[in-house]
């Protein structure tokens, strides 16, 4: 649907942020000065009353800061060749690097802090709700340097646009070859409709679709290589500097998780892969061939051919979720009332979804509904994201409604796993039933499988750069192609453009953040396991996950729902419950 035809309550409405050109620059008028006030507490933070001052002021600084960048962020994201808004981004990440340069005081002041004084703040009744972020100061000041020192890396941050370069070649530049379709006609490919192509029943088609976007990104091997091995690089040094040993280290020092945790999902992944190897040896015995690595979207129970419009989409993802009560549905009943989703691909709009918050009680989330189940699910996924921060936002002080990054993924999981149960449950046939179940094997395969694959891979790379290994385009490919042979075993057969398949994700700037959605998926597995065991005590207990935002540490948080994993039990308990997944497909395929 064009953008111009689509309902206004199918846009994002950029007044619920900022309401025109005039509110947005007194509000950045504002920022500028609160900024500048900033500055004065200068020398003054060992004080505890001025301590309290600045950090009520920074606060309030925030709160506008954030009002402002959504604003940017999304008018971007529905139209990345606008250059009005380009340049308001240009100006504001100019002004955002600059206060980030004037701040830098506070770490180095902190750094001074006696533990005694931290103490003290901690104590402090008007700092309440920020006792956990005054006592880490304590860790913190290992890797905090001299003011100078953190002046000049804030200031070089700025130059690490490796991100930026990959969504610009991959939103908008990235040509893809067109597909052939079995009646001769030619279609066009883009990441927004490559899942369509992908459960396409044609193996060609599926063959075709999977190699043209390969073939895109591998016309560009050496310069997305050089673009990604420049960020690890740029990660390294803000890591080492900081005084740790790696960006592996710095990266769950700061989600304040324990290496364990990954260590725990990388080894039970290993022991369990087998099971893996066995949904594809059943998905060969059902296709009647040897499966190839394009043949895992196919659907081999088909679901029925139906299209969503929005609104029936929207009932469905209510009724799957209905098991929360009516609170849950009625705030999503109040995130699709209006301006608070946008739906529909468009020209320059960016691919996928997400969901984001101005962190006040409005969540925005992005969309690119094209009608399939695919769009349900991703709705259904997003929305969980959404109602995640919706009850940490009523439940926690301003600074404490932004959950961890490491439960980031759990919420939005549960949503799918039960969209999934609830069509099963609704199912008019026993193949019908047994095409949700492929849905979760196959959401498996993405998210936990592949994840952690990505994350083995991410690893390595950032380790070779840690280690002063020489790291090059070609080495990039052959691990990822040895990854892919170790994950999807020796039954299902590889392309040799599988070894470019790395350069299409866009979360490998986002470094170690892949693994969380294998972690999140076992715990959302787990999470729904006990609410349909025991919904009078896991939903109150589930509801208490969703409102904690980062008031405790994530790994505590998780224990609210009774999991752990920190222990490898969790982790047992959850490849459990994927086996019982797997012995039921292999009861579809006597179908």
């Amino acid at each position: 649907m064009d953008r111009n035809q689509a309902p206004n309550s199918e846009k994002w409405d950029f007044s619920l942020i900022i309401k025109n050109d005039n509110e947005y620059n007194e509000i950045f008028e504002c920022v500028k000065k609160q900024a500048q006030k900033l500055t004065t507490f200068k020398g003054k933070l060992k004080n505890k009353k001025d301590y309290i001052a600045f950090t009520n002021l920074f606060e309030e600084f925030s709160k506008n800061v954030n009002k402002l960048s959504l604003f940017i962020f999304l008018r971007r994201t529905i139209n990345n060749k606008d250059a009005e808004i380009i340049a308001k981004d240009q100006e504001f990440s100019f002004f955002v690097e600059k206060e980030e340069k004037d701040l830098s005081f506070v770490a180095a002041e902190q750094k001074k802090f006696t533990n005694s004084y931290i103490d003290e703040l901690a104590a402090e009744p008007k700092l309440e709700s920020y006792k956990q972020d005054i006592l880490d100061i304590k860790e913190d000041k290992k890797h905090i340097l001299p003011e100078e020192q953190e002046k000049l890396l804030t200031g070089a941050g700025s130059f690490s646009r490796a991100s930026e370069i990959f969504s610009n070649l991959s939103t908008s530049e990235l040509v893809f070859e067109s597909v052939k379709m079995p009646n001769g006609k030619k279609k066009k490919l883009d990441e927004n409709v490559y899942s369509l192509f992908m459960t396409n029943k044609n193996a060609s088609v599926r063959k075709q679709a999977m190699l043209s976007v390969l073939n895109a990104y591998k016309k560009h091997n050496l310069s997305i290589a050089s673009n990604y091995i420049s960020h690890l690089k740029a990660c390294d040094f803000f890591s080492t500097s900081a005084k740790f040993e790696s960006t592996f280290e710095r990266r769950f020092y700061n989600d304040k998780i324990n290496t364990r945790v990954y260590d725990n999902l990388i080894a039970s992944v290993h022991k369990n892969l087998p099971l893996f190897y066995a949904w594809a040896k059943t998905r060969a015995k059902i296709m009647g061939a040897k499966i190839t690595v394009s043949d895992f979207s196919n659907p081999l129970f088909a679901l029925p051919n139906k299209k969503y419009s929005y609104d029936q989409a929207i009932e469905v993802v209510k009724q799957a979720t209905a098991v929360f009560g009516k609170d849950y549905t009625k705030g999503l009943e109040s995130l699709t009332s209006g301006g608070y989703v946008d739906v529909y691909p468009t020209e320059n709009k960016e691919k996928g979804a997400f969901e984001v918050s101005n962190h006040e009680g409005k969540q925005f989330v992005m969309l690119n509904f094209v009608g399939n189940f695919d769009s349900v699910e991703t709705m259904a996924h997003e929305f969980g994201h959404a109602m995640h921060s919706h009850y940490s936002e009523i439940s926690q002080p301003y600074n404490l409604r932004d959950y961890n990054i490491f439960v980031a993924e759990i919420a939005s999981t549960v949503n799918e796993i039960l969209l999934m149960e609830h069509m099963k449950q609704n199912a008019k046939s026993t193949k019908e039933k047994f095409a949700y179940t492929e849905k979760l094997l196959d959401m498996a395969k993405g998210v936990i499988f592949t994840q952690t694959m990505f994350s083995e891979f991410e690893y390595f790379a950032h380790s070779k750069i840690n280690q002063k290994q020489p790291l090059t385009f070609k080495d990039l490919n052959e691990k990822y192609m040895e990854l892919n042979k170790l994950f999807f075993g020796k039954n299902v057969k590889i392309y040799p453009e599988n070894a470019y398949g790395w350069s299409r994700i866009p979360h490998f700037y986002r470094p170690f953040y892949v693994y969380k959605y294998a972690t999140g998926m076992l715990a959302a597995m787990l999470i729904v396991k006990r609410i349909k065991e025991n919904p009078a005590i896991y939903v109150p207990k589930y509801k208490q996950f969703l409102s904690a935002g980062c008031s405790e540490k994530p790994i505590d948080i998780l224990k609210f729902v009774d999991i752990n994993f920190e222990t490898e039990e969790s982790f047992n308990e959850a490849f459990e419950l994927y086996g019982l997944w797997i012995k039921e497909y292999k009861e579809g395929a006597k179908c």
